[in-house]
């Protein structure tokens, strides 16, 4: 398997991170070269300094940002899954990088399809998108799902093919992987367009799709996250703003129907080079109003 980054994103009070580890732990072999990363808003230490979870964990805190974190210039902490998942873009020193989504367990055979992915592309630019299943009231002792509970949310692309996708808008964020030259080449995920709302999964399939790069769905390289209501702690603010057919949605898919990079106000090679290179994240670089409507991020309450 080529060398990996996983990159576990969270902002929840108990995001259990022990269950995607112990999940993990049996799946790894001796051979294999993988770095955990715990982009954690929870976390109250900022780059460079992080803390060492041991055997190639660390945890830290998202780069600084206009929506959530010490850098917020919103009046509360607000949705920025894309900031995150740059932050592990911008840190990953892997060829190879994948992402998984917090309460969540691996499926047996998660590892194992992307150590399959990695050892056979064949030089062809190839993203893989993995299945899901959400369920309430599960119990999980040393990365094993003791109580199933009750299965409140299934992957709806489990009945296609394990083969390429027809379109971006089949590639949901749960979880995924990819050589990391893919997630560079279309400039990360889309924060300037997605922070304070989402919809940053689907907007990234279609700028992978854009670039003429493959996207796989692997169906058995499953998480199986728990969403019990009342367990997840305060919602993450993230609204819509509009009346359907005429609202911020629709113009989020207008705008990343034919777009091939993430139109962030960076160069994420730039950024990542230097932050590798031993300098701090910069302060937010992304615009000040919204890009929708040009309400001021301050206002947003």
């Amino acid at each position: 398997m080529k060398p990996l980054t996983i990159v576990y994103t969270t902002a929840r009070a108990e995001p259990h991170i022990e269950w995607f580890l112990d999940s993990l732990k049996p799946q790894k072999k001796s051979q294999d070269i993988i770095k955990v990363m715990i982009v954690d808003l929870g976390c109250d230490q900022e780059w460079p300094a992080t803390e060492n979870l041991g055997d190639g964990i660390i945890r830290l805190a998202p780069k600084p940002n206009l929506w959530q974190g010490k850098h917020r210039i919103t009046k509360q902490d607000w949705w920025a899954k894309s900031n995150a998942l740059n932050t592990g873009i911008c840190l990953c020193q892997t060829e190879w990088i994948a992402f998984v989504d917090d309460r969540s367990v691996l499926g047996p055979r998660w590892l194992e399809e992307i150590r399959n992915a990695s050892d056979n592309t064949y030089g062809n630019p190839r993203a893989f998108c993995g299945g899901y299943q959400k369920r309430y009231n599960m119990e999980v002792v040393g990365g094993v799902i003791k109580q199933q509970g009750e299965v409140s949310g299934k992957d709806p692309r489990t009945n296609m093919p394990p083969h390429k996708l027809r379109s971006g808008s089949f590639w949901f964020g749960c979880t995924n992987a990819m050589p990391l030259e893919q997630a560079l080449k279309v400039n990360g995920y889309p924060e300037d367009y997605c922070d304070g709302h989402s919809y940053e999964d689907t907007a990234f399939g279609r700028m992978l799709h854009n670039n003429s790069i493959a996207l796989e769905y692997k169906r058995d390289m499953m998480i199986i996250e728990d969403r019990t209501p009342g367990k997840l702690g305060p919602d993450i603010r993230r609204e819509d703003k509009g009346v359907s057919p005429n609202d911020k949605s629709h113009a989020l898919v207008a705008a990343f129907r034919g777009a091939k990079n993430s139109m962030n106000s960076y160069n994420i090679r730039d950024m990542r080079s230097s932050v590798l290179g031993g300098n701090p994240f910069p302060p937010p670089t992304g615009r000040i109003t919204d890009w929708y409507d040009g309400q001021p991020i301050k206002d947003f309450a």
